[in-house]
């Protein structure tokens, strides 16, 4: 063969791969002007262009699956019009592993159609897998699957109360879970995406029109939002109930101390003139005067435990006077008590204060 039938061949051969690359997709709105551009550079057989082109437009972190998966699909037809073996197999695999249904062109050349095989038999049947979980106020992106580990983060979208489209990320590999802010309106409404390192969208569950839902956080209900109620004390939860009480005790502690005065005061007198008394009348005297010592202990003791729950319960102050719910201030007003508990003591009795909070 001459050298000049040797590079016609060679020649024929190269046509037949650019051929099956020269054949530019229709321009959508979502495409980035990258990827406009490498299509643009294939139809002009410009093929390090269009290498250029598909690296920018991979880089600017903007596309979605389809886009993306054209990008991989183009890189790898590219890559075998340069010779670009290593490559060519490596976008084909990225394409296999994010779109495994993706299939090549009729009449592409047998060098392209040959990288593609290699590709998917070196994949096998890895392919990215994804799923999702959901809490009160949070959606977990849960890879199952990342043979080729793309995964870098997370996306939600969602349209806030105005009608805005807003979008969260968190970057992650394995389990990214992703917050809410106070913008999602509820009921959250939520799409998910799994993001490359550039922010490329390699796989979306949901969508704006066919939403993933996502619990609301559980809110207590703000005090005095509901119905409020007028909390009650009862008679015995009176203040001045038990300072009256007070002192009611304390003047008959200063009667019986006064019932002691007059004892001692009888028993010095009859000592003073024994030789006309008897010792069993020094005796009831005397006993009568213990009596009326023990009557003044009790009563001043009772006395200073009415004083100290009277002081409790105005420092209380009155629950009317405090705005809440009913069932909160019930059972707080259930669980605070004062009391008085008798007890027996050696040689009478004592009373005891107890006080509950």
């Amino acid at each position: 063969m001459t050298p000049l039938a040797r590079r016609r061949c060679a020649l024929s051969g190269l046509c037949l791969v650019l051929c099956a690359v020269a054949r530019p997709g229709v321009a959508r709105a979502e495409d980035n002007a990258f990827l406009v551009q490498a299509r643009a550079d294939i139809d002009a057989v410009e093929f390090d262009k269009a290498r250029e082109s598909l690296e920018r437009a991979l880089l600017a972190g903007s596309n979605g699956p389809t886009q993306l998966a054209e990008i991989y699909r183009l890189s790898g037809e590219v890559a075998v019009a340069v010779g670009d073996a290593d490559g060519a197999e490596q976008a084909f695999q990225r394409l296999l592993a994010i779109a495994p249904d993706s299939k090549l062109r009729d009449g592409v050349s047998p060098k392209i159609k040959s990288a593609f095989d290699a590709a998917a038999a070196a994949l096998g049947d890895k392919r990215l897998r994804i799923d999702y979980v959901t809490g009160p106020g949070t959606i977990t992106l849960v890879v199952d699957a990342d043979p080729l580990d793309l995964v870098a983060g997370a996306a939600i979208d969602y349209v806030d109360a105005v009608g805005g489209r807003r979008t969260q990320v968190k970057k992650g590999k394995f389990r990214i879970e992703v917050s809410l802010d106070e913008a999602a309106p509820v009921p959250h409404k939520v799409a998910l995406a799994a993001l490359d390192a550039h922010g490329n969208r390699l796989a979306e569950l949901g969508s704006l029109r066919e939403p993933l839902a996502v619990p609301a956080v559980a809110t207590a209900p703000r005090k005095g939002a509901g119905k409020r109620h007028r909390a009650s004390r009862s008679f015995l939860g009176k203040g001045w109930l038990w300072a009256g009480l007070a002192v009611a005790s304390a003047g008959a502690g200063t009667y019986f101390a006064l019932q002691v005065k007059q004892d001692e005061d009888d028993l010095e007198t009859l000592n003073k003139d024994s030789m006309n008394h008897s010792f069993s009348e020094a005796r009831a005297i005397q006993d009568r005067a213990e009596d009326h010592a023990l009557y003044t202990n009790i009563s001043f003791g009772v006395a200073g435990g009415f004083a100290i729950l009277a002081t409790v319960l105005f420092l209380r102050g009155d629950p009317r006077a405090e705005a809440g719910d009913g069932d909160g201030d019930a059972s707080a007003e259930a669980g605070r008590s004062a009391r008085l508990v008798p007890s027996p003591t050696r040689g009478g009795a004592s009373l005891d204060l107890v006080l509950t909070y």
